[in-house]
């Protein structure tokens, strides 16, 4: 392991000097070998890598089921399929969580048959891949000094939200990483530096949520703000 990520602050808990190894912000285990060339990575020490690394065993073997971008299925051939006939907990497990239903558009009108993902772990997940991404994007380490908030944003909420990310700040532009496995921009504001929104789509959009229509969403809506004792200069 180079020096390079050795006794760093961990992005993921903010303990200095404490970082033993890279993570991959988005991990390898989730993208074709092909579109493995360049995946983010940043310092973590190995309590929190584990962590995330646990959340990601069991979501690697989900997420690809509801995938909608053009590698879903080579995602389920060789990177799930093997997994599963290993292990007969996690396909109880898996079969628990995922249901085939109808999407219906903003006017009731049916649009296709898709995989709603019901994972509560997503939410955990996407508080790392969000500390992640700010410190790669902004060269910031904000792990304890601000709360993170994922929601689904339904397809009304998509276009509300849009003007967001369209407004002043420093912007993190549309990205695609891992050949469509993780896809996201951000923008930071300019009059709070620990402050920013982001927002994340996986597999090319697939369907998350729980048990009510009105709560899922393919696309996840991360607020960032700070703690009221934390300042942009802690």
């Amino acid at each position: 392991m180079s020096k390079k990520w050795k006794r760093k602050t961990c992005v993921y808990c903010g303990a200095e000097g404490k970082s033993d190894t890279k993570d991959h912000i988005l991990a390898r285990q989730f993208v074709l070998e092909r579109h493995r060339g360049y995946l983010p990575a940043v310092p973590a020490c190995t309590e929190c890598n584990n962590r995330k690394s646990a959340l990601e065993s069991e979501l690697v073997s989900l997420l690809p089921f509801g995938g909608r971008h053009a590698d879903a299925s080579e995602q389920l051939e060789f990177l799930v399929g093997g997994r599963l006939e290993r292990n007969e907990r996690l396909r109880s497990k898996l079969s628990a969580a995922l249901t085939n239903e109808l999407i219906t558009d903003l006017e009731g009108r049916t649009v296709e048959r898709t995989m709603v993902i019901y994972g509560p772990c997503l939410d955990r997940w996407v508080e790392f891949l969000t500390l992640g991404l700010i410190a790669h994007h902004f060269q910031q380490t904000v792990a304890g000094k601000v709360v993170i908030t994922p929601s689904l944003l339904s397809m009304a909420g998509e276009i509300a939200y849009a003007p967001i990310f369209r407004a002043k700040g420093h912007r993190v532009p549309p990205t695609s990483i891992g050949g469509g496995a993780l896809y996201y921009q951000g923008t930071m504001s300019l009059e709070q530096p620990l402050a920013s929104v982001w927002r994340m789509a996986f597999f090319g959009g697939i369907h998350i949520g729980g048990e009510e229509p009105h709560l899922r969403g393919r696309t996840y809506y991360v607020e960032v703000k700070p703690l009221p004792e934390a300042g942009p200069n802690d």
